[in-house]
């Protein structure tokens, strides 16, 4: 039976890197000062499970329905433990409306960190937070470097792996969609990969689309990224109320 201790929302301290290709890389690596580190693993058998949120109530807008447990079912066995009791109880912050609440992002395979986002329920609002819950310790951190490459109108695109994502949305300038991300959500760091010039932007909606900006980025193979170019001085009517950016042409991209 595993022991459910306190666990603590620990947010780390940002900083500024720079990687072996000369990327500008985000960091949030340190732990809380408050944080003390277990003298035993919290789940050390983690690669033999699988994990699901469960809604701690069927009954459609009731507070227990926009709440959550984590549960851990062995993969051969089909035993189940419950890791967290209630989402909402160890994120205060999901507390702040009743609609808002934990939902699965990316469970990379092999690693002991399992990452969610929080949404508000039955709406196409983009997410408001990132969370990592790592499996070895048991505690969530809020991913607050991260976060703002997912959490506004946009593409964000998961790898295969499912521990990296591509994203063009740029907390610094907003709707020119002319840079490229690579989030590593195991490293919890941020890398700029691609930046055009001039006209050109990732962006190919002009009117009519949701947000009013669309990209078409996807990954091809393991770690190659393809993306559309478009030029933005210029727009086609492909509808009634609705225009988009001609393409330029289709490029690719090699990450690590």
């Amino acid at each position: 039976m595993l022991f459910l201790g306190l666990l603590l929302l620990v947010v780390g301290a940002g900083g500024l890197l720079v990687n072996n290709a000369g990327f500008l890389n985000k960091s949030n690596e340190e732990p809380s000062p408050r944080y003390t580190e277990p003298t035993k693993p919290f789940f050390s058998d983690f690669e033999n499970y699988t994990y699901s949120l469960v809604r701690l109530s069927e009954q459609f807008d009731a507070d227990a329905y926009y709440d959550n447990k984590l549960v851990a079912t062995h993969k051969t066995m089909g035993a189940q433990e419950v890791l967290v009791g209630s989402t909402k109880t160890m994120l205060e912050e999901l507390k702040a409306q009743k609609a808002l609440m934990l939902v699965e992002y990316a469970f990379p395979q092999g690693s002991p960190k399992l990452y969610f986002i929080s949404v508000i329920a039955n709406s196409d609002a983009p997410p408001r937070g990132l969370y990592a819950f790592d499996l070895r310790v048991g505690k969530f951190n809020r991913l607050g470097v991260l976060a703002p490459y997912l959490t506004a109108q946009g593409t964000a695109v998961l790898s295969s792996d499912k521990d990296k994502v591509v994203s063009t949305i740029d907390p610094e300038q907003g709707s020119k969609y002319q840079k490229l991300f690579l989030l590593d959500l195991n490293q919890n760091t941020v890398s700029t990969i691609v930046t055009l010039s001039g006209n050109e932007t990732l962006n190919y909606c002009d009117t009519g689309c949701l947000g009013d900006n669309a990209g078409n980025i996807k990954w091809v193979g393991g770690n190659t990224i393809e993306y559309y170019v478009y030029d933005s001085s210029r727009v086609e009517n492909i509808g009634p109320g609705a225009t988009e950016h001609p393409l330029i042409e289709k490029r690719t991209i090699t990450v690590q």
